[in-house]
């Protein structure tokens, strides 16, 4: 592994702190926004509206779910791209370990192409996302080297679909690994793990590898023989 390129979501760029200590990966770690979560309404209702608290799609299942834009988070109506902090900026937080600085690589440049124009009233679909995500991992794909994306639950079961033309709904849990390489039907992609898990099977500490929050995300089921208690 000679990189590690992560969403500018700070829980992603925290795990790939422990992935560039574990796997001996120095230069610090790329930020790629075209790895970003999904900037759909469910996401925005994470954060954006009256007591949010961080539930996926909160309040969508109400029968009154509008919501006045004077009682919207004033970041939910600009750009999604405002939302994301630069690598500069990422680069002077105390977010690491300790709370010490993680390092950034800052002379990494994005292939991403599209424009993070999303907001509010203009919300991500699903295909928008998964047509980034592929974008991305096709861009950074090399036969010289590998490279490891830190991205979370449903644009990386997105990616899957997209990538292999398989629309089975891969559970990922937490840090789900997918593995892919060129070469799959119709000039794809072949995944060769998809959700895996076994790396959690070390840690010591108990609990689930996914959590109810994480299945509403990904649309699949949190079913106990799939995710048992680790």
């Amino acid at each position: 592994m000679t990189r590690v390129i992560s969403s500018p979501l700070i829980r992603c760029i925290q795990t790939g702190q422990g992935a560039c200590d574990a796997l001996g990966v120095r230069g610090g770690i790329g930020i790629e926004p075209g790895l970003a979560e999904t900037m759909c309404e469910e996401w925005y209702r994470t954060w954006a509206i009256q007591g949010a608290n961080g539930t996926w799609g909160m309040g969508m299942d109400e029968e009154d779910q509008k919501q006045k834009e004077s009682d919207l988070h004033p970041m939910s109506l600009k750009a999604a791209s405002d939302c994301h902090m630069s690598p500069h900026e990422l680069s002077r937080l105390e977010i690491g370990r300790d709370g010490g600085l993680i390092p950034i690589d800052l002379e990494y440049a994005s292939p991403h192409t599209g424009q993070f124009d999303y907001n509010w009233g203009k919300p991500e679909s699903e295909e928008c996302c998964q047509d980034r995500m592929s974008e991305v991992v096709g861009r950074l794909y090399s036969p010289d080297f590998s490279v490891l994306l830190l991205s979370h639950g449903g644009p990386t079961s997105g990616a899957y679909r997209k990538l292999t033309g398989n629309e089975t709904r891969i559970p990922t849990g937490y840090t789900g690994l997918f593995c892919y390489q060129p070469g799959g039907d119709k000039g794809g992609w072949e995944a060769l793990l998809a959700g895996d898990h076994a790396h959690l099977e070390a840690l010591k500490e108990g609990g689930s590898s996914m959590s109810e929050n994480d299945a509403k995300e990904q649309g699949v089921s949190l079913d106990p023989s799939v995710f048992p208690p680790s």
